[in-house]
């Protein structure tokens, strides 16, 4: 009777005990599985967002990057930098210098520009150019010999030429005032007549002569 008794107790532990042991089983399987998951989904991560960054260094530039909410912001910031001194001081290009040769000579009973002034008068146009303002009075001369009346008609062909080589370089005419005077107006220290036969070139100021003209 007692035998049937353990055995019958032992048959039900036994029953009992399977059930527990699968349980067990199943749930250590469950923890095992959750555990290794969780540990391949943050390498995953890391591999996806982070790549070859350390996790603490990606934090800093997410970080970073939360503080700056507009980042055209900054270039804005970098374009209108102020400019230093020597970019807002900068000296007047392409300004040509007032020629300071006023005199052109000629050969005898010659009205031609010698091709030695060439480079003086494109000088002259651009100098007019670049101050509006500008007058140019240019009066031709010729030495004492031959008749009067040649000699004028000469000394206004000679500064008509050089009106003309003006004009070609971009001179408007009504900038220009043409003179003839024959041998009217020598040079006080000239050597020679060749030093007679000359244009003379002078500035005036365009309202200086306005008005002189309304008075």
């Amino acid at each position: 009777m007692k035998k049937q008794i353990n055995k019958q107790i032992c048959t039900g532990v036994l029953v009992l005990s399977v059930p527990l042991i699968f349980l067990v089983g199943c749930a250590g399987n469950d923890g095992v599985r959750s555990f290794s998951e969780t540990a391949e989904m943050e390498n995953n991560l890391n591999e996806m967002y982070l790549g070859d960054v350390p996790v603490e260094a990606a934090l800093k530039i997410e970080e970073k990057s939360s503080e700056v909410e507009n980042p055209s912001e900054l270039t804005v910031q970098t374009e209108a930098a102020p400019q230093t001194e020597v970019e807002r001081v900068k000296p007047r290009e392409n300004t040509t210098p007032m020629p300071q040769q006023k005199i052109i000579r000629f050969a005898f009973d010659q009205a031609d520009v010698e091709a030695e002034y060439g480079e003086l008068l494109w000088q002259y146009a651009q100098y007019m150019k670049e101050n509006p303002k500008i007058i140019l009075n240019i009066s031709g001369h010729t030495d004492s010999s031959g008749v009067k009346a040649y000699n004028q008609m000469l000394s206004e062909k000679r500064a008509q030429h050089v009106a003309n080589l003006l004009q070609e370089f971009g001179v408007p005419r009504e900038r220009i005032r043409v003179m003839g005077f024959a041998s009217d107006r020598p040079l006080a220290n000239a050597s020679s007549n060749r030093e007679q036969r000359r244009v003379e070139l002078e500035y005036s100021n365009q309202d200086e002569i306005l008005f002189s003209a309304n008075n």
